[in-house]
């Protein structure tokens, strides 16, 4: 009796311990420094100063402007895309759905670099444009305004559009369509009358997860943007802790951010949360016509050439190299023999210490993120009091910025920078990982844990031997995506990183300023062959 008594104690022991664990770390290592910069930003005088300020007041109205503006036109753009997918066969339709893990893998300043290289003005579009025109000087001028903002931001964010859009359009029932059709309603007036409103819910959950994605750009903004007079909020965090080291003003501004960022998810989880449960409706996918076919080639060529051509002009201008300033362009492996070859220069040392610094931090964000993600998975599908609290704290930095997390690391003024790093991109990658190790946990058979726990296994050892295995697509999936995020991460990198350490997006972001497009070329396609392997790793996974 005594032993049983004991046997008890120590399984409810274990498992409040199994909560608290992750929760502390949480608590300790996220929320308390994060708490510790934003009072330092709670300063009347300065809040005052936004308040009267035309800057800051200009600052704030845009970035809610090319957010919302962003949002959008991706969603707009994409609406069509996930039709597409949704109703029609066609070749290549894999492909295209492919690109739509565009933005979760690819890093922002992949995007800077391809929009420089093919939007530039001595860029491949109007070097062509001039070539066939006989112009003088370049017709596009695209970059440093808010068309290269937008564009950027298109390109990126409208494959997250399609693939929310589409996961949704395919389950609407079949007779719900064909009841629409056999009352005399048309296909115009069936898409706006029924369809439309079945994918409320999924348009503006795609919509407010873009506006927050594009709210926090950073990257895109900080090269793109061309200055202050298209400054967001994030730049400004960012200039005032590391150029003009005012920690207490960028604390203010970053609980202006953060409010916005906050309230940005939660209407985003509010509309997820109401997106309505259909059965599969697949059966109405059917073969595309000649006809329709030619129509949505105008869509499918002009939007893959967008997604695919900034990546093939890295690629490309990898292999090309300068005389001087003056000299002309021709082939060369220059680059990469700098990186692997013999040649020993200051190119070739920072190319090897950032893949270095950028596989390392990658390997220990994924150690570190994955088993606090299954133990939260675990956790979070366990009955206990406090539980949705405790959910939502785990989900919550994903409307923190990492330039903020950044800071709350920085005001911290200890050393280990490599640590510091390791736990922010652990923080910006967790709630992704979270859920996308918990989405495949749920589909799990509950009898098949109550038969394992009626043989005797305790609930942690039946989740190691019988959940662990079944959940292992998503384990996967979440591993590979916090270590391509990490490996491609700038933001927080760019915050905490002391002089001299350098990663992948920070060495690119380097030799875009010092005008050394072809080196950040050949590092831009390490670092894209990194995201592609992380791609294709993710596609082939069975869930």
């Amino acid at each position: 009796m005594v032993g049983k008594r004991c046997k008890i104690v120590f399984k409810i022991k274990g498992s409040k311990i199994l909560i608290l664990l992750p929760l502390l770390f949480l608590i300790t290592i996220f929320y308390l420094p994060l708490l510790k910069v934003l009072i330092q930003g709670l300063n009347f005088e300065f809040f005052k100063d936004i308040y009267n300020s035309f800057y800051y007041k200009k600052i704030i109205s845009f970035t809610v402007y090319q957010g919302l503006l962003s949002a959008l036109l991706s969603v707009l753009i994409g609406i069509p895309g996930a039709y597409l997918l949704t109703r029609y066969n066609f070749i290549g339709k894999r492909v295209f759905l492919s690109l739509s893990t565009l933005p979760f893998i690819l890093p922002s300043i992949l995007t800077v670099l391809g929009f420089v290289l093919l939007f530039g003005n001595s860029g491949y579009l109007n070097n062509l444009l001039m070539s066939l025109f006989e112009l003088k000087s370049p017709p596009l001028k695209i970059l440093y305004s808010i068309k290269a903002v937008l564009l950027a931001h298109i390109f990126y964010n409208t494959p997250l559009a399609i693939r929310i859009i589409s996961s949704r359009w395919k389950k609407i029932p079949y007779e719900v369509i064909e009841a629409s059709y056999s009352l005399g309603l048309g296909k115009i007036k069936t898409f706006f009358k029924v369809t439309i409103p079945y994918l409320t819910s999924s348009i503006l959950t795609s919509f407010t997860l873009i506006f927050l994605y594009c709210f926090m750009s950073f990257g895109i903004i900080l090269v793109l943007g061309g200055g202050p007079n298209l400054s967001t909020i994030e730049v400004e965090v960012y200039r005032f802790a590391r150029i003009s080291l005012n920690i207490p003003k960028a604390a203010s501004l970053s609980i202006i951010e953060s409010l916005f960022t906050l309230l940005i998810l939660f209407l985003y989880l509010k509309s997820e949360s109401r997106e309505p449960k259909f059965i599969d409706g697949s059966n109405l996918v059917k073969k595309i016509s000649i006809k329709t076919g030619l129509l949505f080639s105008t869509y499918i060529i002009p939007l893959t050439l967008i997604l695919v051509a900034p990546l093939v002009a890295i690629v490309i201008s990898s292999f090309l190299r300068k005389e001087g300033f003056t000299g002309g362009v021709y082939f060369s492996l220059h680059w990469y023999k700098s990186i692997f070859g013999s040649l020993t220069n200051s190119f070739n040392m920072t190319s090897i210490e950032a893949i270095k610094n950028s596989l390392l931090l990658g390997l220990s964000t994924l150690l570190m993120t994955i088993p606090m993600a299954l133990l939260v998975t675990f956790n979070i599908n366990k009955n206990f009091k406090l539980k949705s609290i405790y959910t939502i704290l785990f989900f919550l930095p994903m409307g923190i910025s990492s330039i903020i997390i950044g800071l709350s690391y920085l005001n911290l003024n200890l050393p280990g920078s490599f640590i510091f790093i390791v736990f922010a991109h652990t923080f910006i990658s967790l709630p992704i990982s979270i859920r996308s190790i918990n989405n495949i946990y749920k589909t799990i058979d509950i009898s098949l844990i109550e038969a394992s726990e009626s043989l005797g296994y305790r609930r942690f050892k039946t989740f190691l031997k019988v959940e662990l295995p079944l959940i292992k697509g998503g384990i996967i999936t979440a591993g590979v995506f916090s270590f391509s995020l990490s490996v491609g991460e700038m933001n927080a990198s760019i915050m905490l990183a002391p002089s001299g350490f350098v990663t992948l997006p920070l060495a690119i972001y380097q030799l875009i300023g010092s005008y050394n497009f072809y080196g950040a070329c050949a590092l831009g396609s390490i670092l894209l062959l990194l995201s592609f392997l992380s791609f294709r790793l993710m596609d082939s996974v069975d869930i």
